[in-house]
């Protein structure tokens, strides 16, 4: 944590011209003491999403329906949002806290406007931004 906070202190010192300065006690206690991993390249870190997961729909019978999206390195899980408006409305449908589930199916009759459906990816930093909406509508195209 202290590596990547002298990091970004030094980010902010280099975009107001001042010196990076050097963090040789985190290196120290590292390599002195066994107290954590100075070397960047060692550690696991999760990291801000800043892209949205690709969402998809298919229809698997009559009355059921996949939604699947794009596996979101460094998500602790996602969330499925529900509207019958693609842009407002929206409310929680679902929470998979297992990142490696990609798919969540639906079943049942849905009303005769249809429904949006968006997910975002989130983990300790926050979240994603969402998804572009999919829909999901009872008519049969001729």
């Amino acid at each position: 944590m202290d590596h990547i906070g002298i990091e970004m202190i030094n980010h902010e010192r280099a975009l107001n011209g001042i010196t990076e300065k050097t963090d040789t006690y985190v290196e120290y206690a590292a390599t002195t003491f066994g107290i954590g991993i100075y070397d960047f390249d060692a550690m696991t870190v999760f990291q801000w999403i800043d892209t949205p997961p690709s969402l998809t729909v298919s229809q698997l019978a009559s009355e059921s329906w996949r939604l699947a999206w794009n596996y979101m390195n460094g998500a602790y899980g996602y969330r499925i949002y529900r509207s019958t408006n693609a842009y407002s409305g929206w409310i929680e449908l679902a929470e998979i806290t297992d990142p490696s589930v990609t798919n969540h199916d639906l079943s049942g009759s849905i009303p005769e406007s249809g429904h949006y459906y968006r997910i975002e990816a989130y983990n300790a930093f926050g979240t994603s931004p969402p998804s572009s909406s999919v829909g999901i509508f009872p008519y049969e195209i001729p």
